[in-house]
């Protein structure tokens, strides 16, 4: 078992990057790493979040703890566990729903890549729909942009492609303006 606390902050490090590159999901590696999701270091959290993405077992115990990481008051280790769980294909209701409270969330990087995981898991719910089209109007261009493009891979419509065209081209404008303004 990984003690990561008796380590100096550098190795730790690399200790967690160097999980990414094992082929080992051994239940006492993804109990370290959950043990880690509860670290007093974000860092750790973070990687720790991702480690377990990248190893892909699913759990309900991996799924619980990153989920309780979506409320972490780091939004790197939110993005991170956000991350895990679009990585795990986890469509479950409790998930979908942490993931439609994450779309407002204080830090843009996180709302963007709830709206993007929203997106590839394939639940195009009334709920989901609504969220993002909703944040369709929000202040944030990028944010607007991960919502057109979510909608698009839930609606495989013509007119939801070129959303995503249209996003990937350029920004869309602020809500009430047009795009030549």
């Amino acid at each position: 078992t990984l003690h990561h606390t008796s380590l100096p902050k550098n190795i730790q490090n690399l200790s967690l990057s160097a999980i990414f590159r094992l082929d080992n999901t051994s239940e006492s590696l993804v109990n370290t790493l959950l043990s880690w999701l509860k670290d007093d270091d974000a860092t750790v959290r973070s990687e720790a979040a991702l480690a377990l993405g990248e190893l892909g077992q699913v759990s309900e115990p991996v799924v619980n703890s990153l989920l309780m990481r979506l409320n972490d008051k780091n939004s790197r280790v939110r993005y991170s566990s956000i991350w895990a769980l679009g990585k795990l294909k986890q469509r479950g209701k409790t998930v979908v729903s942490a993931l439609l409270t994450r779309l407002n969330d204080q830090n843009s990087r996180v709302r963007c890549l709830s709206a993007s995981v929203l997106g590839k898991l394939d639940q195009p719910t009334q709920a989901v729909v609504s969220a993002l089209v909703t944040s369709l109007k929000d202040q944030d261009s990028d944010l607007r942009c991960a919502a057109a493009t979510a909608l698009g891979q839930l609606v495989d419509t013509p007119r939801s492609k070129d959303a995503g065209i249209l996003c990937s081209q350029t920004r869309l404008a602020q809500p009430g303006q047009s795009q030549e303004e």
